[in-house]
């Protein structure tokens, strides 16, 4: 299962739930490590885990200091800047290598590929 069609199962319950969401940032990972997911109740939180409020270029990330904090769309839930070096480039979002920066740009969102998943231990408990 590709991240798209991932996103495209849960955005009716995203829009939903946040109708003044006006723009989103996107880190998806490898597609990969959504096919253990393609039927799992995992994937809606999988899925919004990987996407925080507000759009942010890779520019604007690059200025925000390591242990940053950015809302997903799991409510109470963050992914922290966890690396970020101007001098070699190389952002972490809760560990992870962001591996290929703005790969998608639009006014709206902005989706960056990561090098995996993020880690969803604390989520497989949690309900919406």
């Amino acid at each position: 299962m590709s991240f798209a069609i991932g996103l495209n199962s849960v955005t009716d319950g995203i829009v939903k739930e946040y109708p003044d969401l006006d723009s989103v940032t996107i880190f998806t990972p490898p597609n990969v490590a959504l096919m253990a997911m393609s039927s799992s109740p995992l994937l809606d939180k999988f899925m919004r885990f990987h996407m925080v409020v507000q759009r942010h270029s890779f520019k604007q990330l690059a200025g925000l200091p390591p242990g940053a904090s950015l809302s997903t769309l799991v409510r109470g839930k963050h992914v922290d800047i966890t690396e970020n070096s101007r001098v070699s480039q190389v952002m972490s979002i809760n560990g992870v290598a962001i591996t290929a920066p703005d790969l998608f740009v639009s006014k709206n969102f902005v989706v960056h590929g990561i090098a995996r998943a993020l880690n969803m231990d604390e989520l497989s408990s949690m309900s919406r």
